[in-house]
């Protein structure tokens, strides 16, 4: 959690791309 606030504070609307990016990429392994 504290990865993804800290993105978001340095990058903004980017960190929240990433933090979406990276939950699609955990839910296709988990699959």
């Amino acid at each position: 959690m504290s990865v993804a606030e800290k993105s978001q504070k340095k990058s903004g609307g980017l960190g929240e791309t990433v933090s979406v990016i990276v939950q699609a990429l955990l839910l296709a392994l988990v699959i």
